[in-house]
């Protein structure tokens, strides 16, 4: 039966040559930038915030701002004549 690709139906799914062998003999990763930490203590992981989700970039400023206090000039087009 023919696929929507029309290709043979056993090209995808052929047990052929493992192209994973890479993956397979890799070695386990192992983090070195885990904190050590005294006995009892614990290692942050994670920012306390009184929100969900993450956190502005742009500090404590509050949006929209107001007209005043924006840098912005608008462009003014002058036609040659």
């Amino acid at each position: 039966m023919p696929t929507s690709l029309s290709q043979r139906p056993a090209l995808a799914t052929a047990r052929g040559t493992c192209h994973n062998v890479g993956v397979a003999d890799k070695k386990q990763y192992v983090d070195n930038g885990w904190p050590e930490v005294a006995e009892g203590d614990h290692a942050v992981s994670e920012l306390v915030s009184d929100r969900t989700g993450s956190l502005s970039p742009f500090g404590d400023v509050t949006f929209p701002l107001p007209a005043e206090q924006l840098p912005y000039i608008h462009p003014v087009t002058v036609v040659n004549k």
